[in-house]
């Protein structure tokens, strides 16, 4: 997935948005116009060298995001929860989605859009789930589908 980096004029001055995965440029201008006006915007053209989520980190954080939900946290509180309760790549998968959420786009689009944490056919799942019912019960099933998986790769 392509990565951006901003510069956007809002109320508080200029601010940077450094590596913001978008589809295209134009898909990256219209999330940031949301802040403000787009000053600048050009491609990422630094690989990303970090490690998305293990299976086992995934499981926890789809697990922990469904549980909030469910409680009736908004899924922008529930990444910033999980973002200061845990560390690592778990953490940094937060901050990530925080960045889209809070810029409007839904969870599945934003886990779209961070194709190294989520893998495709997980997010269709929480897709079609939230489409079918809530998106905690789709969490939660996208986190048993990941347990099985991690499952499967160790009894072979």
């Amino acid at each position: 997935m392509p990565s951006f980096n901003l510069k956007i004029q809002t109320n508080r001055g200029i601010e940077q948005i450094n590596k913001m995965p978008a589809f295209d440029q134009a898909h990256a201008m219209s999330i940031a116009a949301k802040r403000g006006k787009v000053v600048s915007v050009e491609r990422n053209h630094m690989p990303d060298l970090e490690r998305g989520l293990t299976l086992e980190e995934r499981y926890a954080f789809l697990r922990k995001l469904a549980v909030l939900i469910a409680s009736g946290v908004g899924v922008a509180d529930g990444l910033r929860l999980i973002a200061l309760h845990y560390s690592g790549r778990i953490r940094t998968c937060a901050k990530r989605l925080i960045q889209l959420v809070e810029q409007g786009i839904p969870l599945t689009d934003a886990m779209e859009l961070n194709r190294k944490d989520f893998p495709a056919a997980t997010v269709a799942l929480i897709r079609a789930g939230t489409k079918a019912g809530s998106s905690a019960d789709a969490l939660v099933e996208a986190a048993k589908f990941e347990e099985e998986l991690a499952r499967s790769q160790k009894g072979s």
